[in-house]
Formats: structure tokens, C-alpha cells, sequence
């Protein structure tokens, strides 16, 4: 047995059902965290990284920086999706 990258343990010819990052970061979502990551904010709205960041410069949403990483605050981008839909309506 081994331990993968998502801590959990696996025989190592196991390798073919180990999550990928993309499923981590739609369970993210899932979560109700203070933060989530720019990624599962773009799969959440079906648009790329690209734009989730130009929503950030343009400060259309809120977010930190924690070393490296950047992180959406969910509050603040639940607000910016609520507006989508009481403007398309």
C-alpha cells in the first residue's frame, strides 16, 4: 500500500481510480469554506481560469492571496453570480 497525493491509501497498480484534480476541486465547491480556488470558480461558471482572474483585476469578485495560491472569496462570488441572474431576468 501506498499513500497518494490526496492522502489516501492505494495498492500501487491502483493507480487508474485515483481522483483527479479536477473532481477535488468541484468537491471544493461543494464545501461551504469561506474560499474557493479560481479553478472550481471557472468550472462553476463554465469559463477558463482567464477569466475568473480578469473578474478579480476588474474586482468584479473579492479575493486573497495565501503564498503562492489565490483563493475567491465565496461570499463575495455567490454575489457576483446572484447579479448574473437578477440581471438576466
Amino acid at each position: 500500500m501506498r499513500t497518494d497525493w490526496h492522502g489516501i491509501r492505494r495498492r500501487a497498480q491502483d493507480s487508474a481510480i485515483r481522483p483527479t484534480r479536477g473532481v477535488l476541486e468541484v468537491l471544493m465547491v461543494a464545501d461551504e469554506g469561506e474560499l474557493i480556488t479560481v479553478q472550481a470558480a471557472a468550472s462553476r461558471l463554465a469559463v477558463s481560469r482567464w477569466m475568473i482572474y480578469r473578474l478579480i483585476w476588474d474586482q468584479k469578485v473579492k479575493s486573497v492571496q495565501i503564498g503562492r495560491c489565490r483563493r475567491i472569496i465565496r461570499k463575495s462570488f455567490d454575489d457576483y453570480v446572484a447579479g448574473l441572474i437578477d440581471g438576466a431576468a
